[in-house]
Formats: C-alpha cells, structure tokens, sequence
C-alpha cells in the first residue's frame, strides 16, 4: 500500500512538471520557428535582391563593351566583379542579339590553380574554352529581370535597355550554400533555446510543484481514509485562500452533504425493507387465502359438469367456470407483478418446440376467433429454427397477452402472428415476435401509457371491454427481464402491431438422442413424384392468406397460380391443367362451393377430376358434411397447421 501512494505521489509530482514543461516547451518552439521563419524570409530576400544588384551593375559596367564589342574589357570586368563573390557558379554577358559574349565560370579557378586573377582572366578569354566548358547557352525571354529557383541554384536575368533596345543581358547562376549555412544555424540556434528553457523550467518548478501536489496528495489521502471506514465526519483542516482552497472547502462541505443523505438513506432503507418484507407476507397470506377457494370451485364445477343437467343450469355452470377462470388470471397477474417489482421472479432454461407452442396458441383460442369471424395466420420464416433454449412459460404468456388482445379488440379482418430470425451470433440467436390486428387501434398519445400497471387506452375502453391493463406491462417487463424490447405501432381504426424480440441460446441436439430411424416425411425436399413439377391452384380471396400459401407451397416445391375468387379460378382451369386445387369457401363473386359444383359438373375430364381441398375458418358444426355435398375430396380448417396442411397436399398430388 505505501508503494502505491509513493508511486502514486510520484506520479502527480512528475505529471506537474510534465505540463510545465509541455507548456514551456510549445511556446519557446513556437516562438523560435516563428522568429527563424521570418528571418530566414528576410535573409532570403536579401540574398535574392543582392544577386539582383551585382547583375544589373555587371549590365551597366558592360553596355559600352557590348555596343563597342570589346569582348577583352568585358570579359575581364566580368571577371573582375565576380571573382570575390564565390557564391556565383556562373556568369554570362549577352549581346543584343542573344550570343554569348562574356562567360565566368568558378571551374577556371581550380583550373587555374591559382589565386592571380590574370591567369584566370587569360582561361576565361579563351573561346575555345568557354565552348567546351559552357554545358548550357540559358534561353531566355525576359524583358528586364527574373529569378528562379532551379536544381538547387538561384538562376537570375537582368537586362540592359536603352532608347533602341535591349543592348544587353546578364544571367547569373547562384550555389545556395549560404542560405544551407543559415539553416544549419537556425537549427542550432533552436536546440540550444530549446535546452535552456527545458533546463531553467525543470529547475525553477520544482518548488511551485510542491505547494500544489502537497494539498492534492492529501485530498486523496483523506478520501482513501473515508472510502475504507466509510466515516463522512473526517474534514480537511488545511486552509488556504487560493483555487486548491476553494477546492478543499468545497470537498468539506460535500462530505456534510453525504454524511446528512447518508444518515436519512439508513433511516429509508430501514423503512423500505421492513415495508417489502410486510408486502410480500400479506400477498402470500393473500395468494393462498383467494386461490385456495378459487381452486375449490373451479373444481367442483367440473364435477358438476359430468352429472346430468339442465340447459338453464349448464349455462349457468359455464358462467361460473368462466369467472372463475377470470379471476384466477386476475389474481395470477398481480401475483406476477408483485415478482416483477420484488425481483423475486426466475426464469428457467429448457427446450422450446416453437411451432408446438405457436400452434398450441392458436388453438386454443380457436372458439373466441371462430366466434368473431377472425382469420388468424401464423407466418414463421424458414430461418427460424423449430427447437431453442428458453423459457417457454412466459414465452407463452407474453404471447397468449397480446394475441388474447387482438382478439378482444378486433371485430373483422385477420390477426397476424409473425416470427422472424433477426441475427445469430455464436450460440445464440435473436427472435422477433410480432402480432398484428386490423382492430380498433391506439391513439398516438395513449400508446405510452398501454405499458403501465393498471392502465388502458382510455377509461370508455375499460367499461368497454374490460380487463384490469396488467396483460401489457407484465409482457413488456418479462421480455425486458429476458434481455429484449417490446414496442407498438398502431392507427385508430387500422389496427395495432406489437413486436419484440427476445435473444435464445440455440438447441443443439445431443448424438445419443438421434434416431437412426430416417423420418418417412421429408418437408423442405419437392415432391418426387413425376418428371414435372406438380402445379396447384391456390382459390383465395385473402391477400395475407394468398401470401403464406405460396410461400408454403414453393418451400415444398409446388408450381401456384393464384385465382382471386371462383369465376377466375373457372378461366384458368380453361386455360391451363392443375393437378390440385386449394378453395376457400367464402369469396366474392362466386364462393367456393359454387365453382366446386361448377368444375364437377360443366368440365371434362380430367379437369373435373381433379382433387379439390376445402379451406375453411369457419367452425360451425356439418361445416365439412357441406363441402363434400359441393363435391370438395378434402377439408382443413383454418387456423391450419403446416404439417397437416402438407400432408393433405401431398396426399391428394400423389393421387393424380
């Protein structure tokens, strides 16, 4: 532990110095490049300008030579003037006419070997020379003077005029070496600055340091101390009237903030905890003092129900029975919330036959659909594994809450219950769940608070249709609690969708529970049963149905042709052969009990032989008794399940 405050003090100390430092060291760079720049710029210049003037007095000195053509006086006043100035590499004097008529050049100085400038002059005037060592005549198309930067060299013209003309020109070509030396120096010039504000800050902030970390190590010092014993009564006594003042007044006056809400946090939580442990007794004694009688009468009504009655004491019977049940779902609901709110709900992990369930559902709720006139779908997509890893209890409870829902608010038209495979990820995969309704819908502004305790849309909706506004905040709660979301999308008079979606751990089946046993039924493969593919009629008025059919029918390898209603269904037997036809029985136009009647009796064969499959929601009794009359082979209800669904379709395509 003192290793740990050594180093962290350490750390504080050097980090201070660091920022010092850093500081320091930005703003004499700064001030150093910026200084070096604009002299460097300005020497430059200079040099540029004083190239400048050596050329134009070269010109000027040389005007009279040019008109006179003294190639002798120029050629020594070129050398003349040159012959100090070692940065010039070369120098050359044109006549009016662009030819070369004076050339310098340093490479006769080491020709030479000597310093007299008249054996140097006597190279220079040789133009045998001057052709052989001048490796360029310089173009040009200057008026007066120009510069350029080339290859490392400063290259300038300057030319002469007077009141007829140009009378002559001097280029000048320039080693840039001094300008090297210059930088060479500016960077010298900046490590040593550099090093003597590095060097004087690190000496003078060592003291400054101290009066700053000191305070600060002991701030942490003291909150260490007050983290470990959890005593807020602890101040720091050190006073100071700087900012690390106002710092440690302000920490003081926090901890006497946190020692109050402390001591009245102790006295809530006393309350609180003493408060949930009589909560959770009286919905025990509650739970056990409701359900006890309720489970008497459930059970003695069935009891009742096996012993001869009356229609008036059968109805009544099925009345009680249905309260019962109510209230047992009342009572159910609030025992979960109270789980919920407590944290005393679990969940379990177990495999989950996701098409057993969903079709377990729907099932059951069959007489309320029946009753209404719904037509209830189920649409799972093919990436949805049948078997996961969940809790499939409330997997069911969420979904009996909202399909129960759609059921109470939609009164014609379909509910819609969809499944769909979102992501997988390693062993897990992500499920969306959505149940969709042509009901009565949500206003906009209500649809927030459908999810809180004891809530519906309004209150004329409650009188309405009762319900105690549980169903819909327990589903979104035990969905959350699973890791998911729940959320709704709805229209007054369009119907509602809700959706969520729940992340399970995928089923992975263990050898020892394979079967070696090959299963007789092979679903996703089409049906080999010809060297053509087998065609179907699908009769259905019902987009949403129209829609799950086919995409049924093309996974187990069915050519579809859809007809909207009986008298199509009539032009396409005439136009083309089937070898089954799926018919709904109530179509506009013309049902499928007419256009049965029509096939069997108006076509030929085979058309009139071919085997007819009712689809029917309704659930009135000799609904099957009727379609055999119309001449239907075959009958399914709807909601349908897939595997009876294929099983009859293949069934009956063998038969032809």
């Amino acid at each position: 532990m003192t290793q740990i405050k050594t180093i962290f003090q350490q750390s504080l100390r050097v980090k201070l110095i660091s920022i010092i430092l850093l500081v320091s060291l930005l703003a004499s760079s700064l001030s150093t490049i910026l200084f070096c720049a604009y002299d460097f710029q300005q020497y430059k210049e200079k040099f540029i300008n004083d190239t400048k003037r050596l050329a134009k007095l070269i010109g000027d000195n040389n005007d009279a030579s040019v008109e006179l053509q003294q190639v002798n006086a120029a050629q020594n006043n070129l050398t003349e003037l040159l012959f100090n100035n070692s940065h010039i590499l070369t120098g050359v004097i044109f006549d009016k006419e662009q030819r070369l008529f004076a050339y310098y050049n340093q490479s006769a100085v080491k020709i030479a070997q000597t310093d007299s400038i008249e054996s140097i002059r006597s190279i220079l005037l040789d133009k045998d020379w001057q052709l052989s060592h001048a490796d360029f005549i310089p173009s040009y198309t200057q008026n007066e003077t120009n510069f350029s930067l080339i290859d490392n060299h400063l290259d300038i013209y300057v030319s002469t005029f007077d009141e007829n003309g140009r009378i002559n020109t001097v280029f000048l070509r320039s080693d840039l070496d001094t300008i090297h030396e210059r930088i060479t120096t500016y960077i010298i010039m900046f490590i040593v600055i550099v090093g003597l504000v590095v060097f004087l800050v690190s000496f003078l902030s060592l003291p400054f340091q101290r009066s700053i970390s000191k305070p600060i190590l002991e701030l942490e010092k003291k909150a260490n101390i007050i983290s470990k014993k959890k005593d807020f009564s602890i101040r720091i006594e050190e006073k100071r009237q700087d900012e690390i003042g106002l710092l440690i007044n302000a920490f003081n006056e926090m901890l006497s903030k946190i020692e109050a809400q402390n001591e009245s946090l102790i006295s809530a939580k006393d309350v609180a905890e003493t408060s949930a442990r009589a909560k959770q007794e009286f919905l025990a004694n509650m739970s056990h003092e409701i359900r006890t009688p309720i489970n008497g009468v459930m059970g003695m009504a069935d009891l009742l129900q096996d012993t001869p009655l009356s229609s008036d004491q059968s109805q009544l019977l099925k009345v009680l029975k249905g309260s019962a049940d109510h209230l047992l779902v009342v009572i159910n609901d609030i025992l979960d919330i109270s789980k919920i709110e407590s944290g005393k709900l679990t969940l379990e992990y177990k495999k989950i036959d996701l098409f057993e369930l969903m079709d377990n559902i729907l099932a059951s709720h069959k007489p309320q659909t029946d009753q209404k006139g719904l037509n209830s779908i189920l649409d799972i997509s093919q990436k949805v594994p049948q078997y996961v890893i969940g809790d499939p209890v409330r997997l069911k409870q969420i979904l009996i809450n909202l399909y129960s829902n759609a059921i109470k608010f939609t009164f014609e038209g379909s509910i819609i219950i969809t499944v769909r495979c979102l992501e997988e990820i390693d062993e897990q995969i992500k499920l969306q769940f959505s149940v969709k309704d042509s009901g009565i819908g949500i206003e906009q502004s209500k649809i927030d608070q459908i999810f809180d305790s004891f809530t519906q849309a309004s209150n004329a909706t409650t009188r309405k249709f009762g319900g105690t506004g549980l169903g819909l905040s327990i589903s979104k709660q035990l969905v959350e609690i699973q890791g998911g979301t729940m959320q709704v999308e709805s229209k007054p008079n369009f119907g509602s969708t809700f959706y969520f979606d729940i992340t399970f751990k995928k089923y992975i089946e263990q050898e020892t529970q394979k079967t070696v046993v090959p299963s007789p039924k092979v679903i996703d493969e089409p049906p080999i049963l010809s060297n053509r593919t087998k065609k179907i009629l699908l009769v259905e008025d019902n987009e949403v149905n129209q829609m799950l059919v086919l995409r049924l029918l093309k996974k187990w390898g069915y050519a579809t042709e859809v007809a909207d209603n009986g008298l199509i269904a009539l032009d396409k037997l005439k136009a083309d052969s089937f070898d089954l036809i799926l018919m709904d029985v109530h179509m506009p136009e013309m049902d499928g009990y007419s256009a049965t009647k029509k096939i069997r009796e108006e076509f030929e064969d085979p058309v009139s032989a071919i085997p007819i499959i009712a689809m029917t929601a309704s659930a009135l009794k000799g609904e099957f008794e009727r379609c055999k009359e119309a001449g239907m082979d075959d009958y399914i209800s709807k909601p349908f399940k897939k595997d009876i669904l294929e099983e009859k379709v293949r069934t009956h395509t063998n038969k032809n």
